[in-house]
């Protein structure tokens, strides 16, 4: 039986910018290296007060590590642009295949354990449009998470086309990925969750601000 294994988030084993040794992290990476070598590797399990030692065949273990290394593009990474090398801030202009192993010792992975990822697969950033559709369709939407939240509490809960757009900004500016949803949307409704408990509201319509620094309106229909 062939098994795969997944290491969330192994970016963060990484040494401080190898400027700075960290003796938890370092030990992590190297003890990775025993499973991606390849042979058996013994494996105690303790029931109770029994210890069984248990033969575990790593070849038939394929291990994929996850993570975003969010610093390790340099300014020399970026792309061309016709016959002169042109410095952009633009996220989506990222050469991804220019990224080479040393990028990722430099950045503090151990250069064995990076010997033992023999395939690497570029994500690249979420544009605008995906954040912007990830808010509206996907099932785990901090948006709509927020609209079922308070459906349950009985209140209308709305928003404009422009909001949308105006929290995909904010969240694709946040360079945190998906997750800058969530945080875009709590800095806009955190705020009045208060009322919402003490029951004061039973309709909620978020609009755009027009000056991206995420200060919404809300409009608030009182009881009574």
């Amino acid at each position: 039986v062939h098994t795969y294994g997944y290491i969330i988030e192994i970016d963060k084993l990484a040494e401080d910018g190898g400027k700075k040794s960290h003796v938890s992290r370092l030990g992590v990476q190297r003890s990775l290296l025993k499973i991606l070598e390849g042979n058996i590797m013994n494996v105690n399990i303790i029931e109770g007060k029994l210890a069984t030692v248990i033969p575990f065949d790593t070849s038939r273990l394929t291990v994929i590590g996850l993570g975003a290394f969010a610093g390790i593009i340099k300014q020399e990474k970026k792309i061309t642009l016709g016959f002169n090398s042109v410095s952009s801030n633009n996220k989506e202009d990222v050469d991804y295949s220019k990224i080479t192993s040393k990028d990722f010792v430099d950045y503090g992975m151990l250069p064995e354990l990076m010997g033992r990822f023999t395939s690497r697969v570029y994500m690249h950033t979420l544009k605008k449009e995906d954040l912007r559709n990830i808010l509206l369709f996907s099932n785990e939407s901090p948006l709509i998470l927020y609209k079922e939240y308070f459906k349950n509490l009985n209140i209308v809960f709305s928003y404009d086309d422009d909001f949308i757009d105006e929290v995909a900004e904010g969240a694709y500016n946040l360079d945190l990925g998906a997750r800058g949803l969530k945080v875009v949307l709590d800095d806009v409704i955190s705020p009045y969750l208060f009322e919402v408990y003490a029951g004061n509201i039973k309709k909620i319509h978020l609009k755009s601000s027009n000056d991206y620094k995420l200060k919404h309106e809300l409009e608030e229909n009182t009881k009574g």
